[in-house]
């Protein structure tokens, strides 16, 4: 009965020991967190060809055993790493004859810097490059002020702007689109001035040559009266 007994709890040993583990891979920051699940009980697994790298939550100290060794990893399940660059605002409008990109962060964690493109309609596929601007302090969770004068504009069309962060591995998050339009010049109307009542009458421009004109005219006239008589 004993041995019936041995033979039975080591044959169900086997049997656990053969089960395959499983394995649940996140990406978290920078890299990747390995969940592996074992009869022996849970953990992080960097060993091969995983990496545990740039990951958020509770930290699991050093454990090695089994083919695999963490260092320093951290592991939580439902976790994000925060992003790179959380913005406090991103403006567009007309400023004179260009027209005035503005943006705020609230933090630039992992940001190295901006790219701002421009289009004509709202795809941004289509749109163009106009210029990288550099973090002011890259990596900070302090915020910063950006504005970029676009003076490539002309009157009438909308403008589309988008804004791409890109962290320190290359990685671009896009923002927008935000829109804006140059304004044409204003008309100008002329307008007829009149003398109200009570002022004193201006003459006309054209008077004095008339008057003129005709004192001239007239002179023959009376010249020729005064030799007849």
């Amino acid at each position: 009965m004993i041995k019936r007994c041995v033979t039975f709890v080591a044959a169900v040993a086997v049997l656990l020991l053969a089960l395959p583990a499983t394995t649940a891979m996140a990406q978290s920051g920078g890299g990747w967190t390995v969940t592996r699940s074992t009869t022996q009980g849970g953990g992080a697994s960097s060993a091969g060809a995983y990496l545990l790298r740039g990951s958020v939550g509770s930290a699991v100290g050093t454990v090695s055993g089994g083919g695999y060794t963490v260092r320093g990893g951290f592991w939580q399940p439902g976790l994000q790493a925060p992003l790179a660059v959380t913005l406090a605002g991103f403006t567009a409008r007309q400023d004179g004859a260009s027209i005035l990109v503005e943006w705020q962060t609230v933090s630039e964690i992992d940001c190295t810097g901006f790219n701002l493109y421009r289009g004509t309609n709202d795809d941004w596929a289509g749109a163009s490059l106009l210029a990288f601007v550099p973090s002011q302090a890259p990596g900070s969770a302090q915020g910063f002020e950006y504005n970029y004068r676009d003076a490539e504009v002309e009157p009438g069309p909308i403008y589309y702007y988008w804004l791409e962060d890109v962290d320190l591995g290359g990685q671009g998050t896009v923002h927008g689109p935000v829109t804006a339009a140059l304004a044409g010049p204003t008309a100008v109307t002329m307008a007829v001035l009149t003398a109200s009542a009570g002022e004193t009458p201006v003459a006309p421009v054209w008077l004095l040559p008339a008057v003129l004109f005709a004192a001239l005219a007239a002179l023959p006239v009376v010249t020729y009266r005064q030799k007849r008589s």
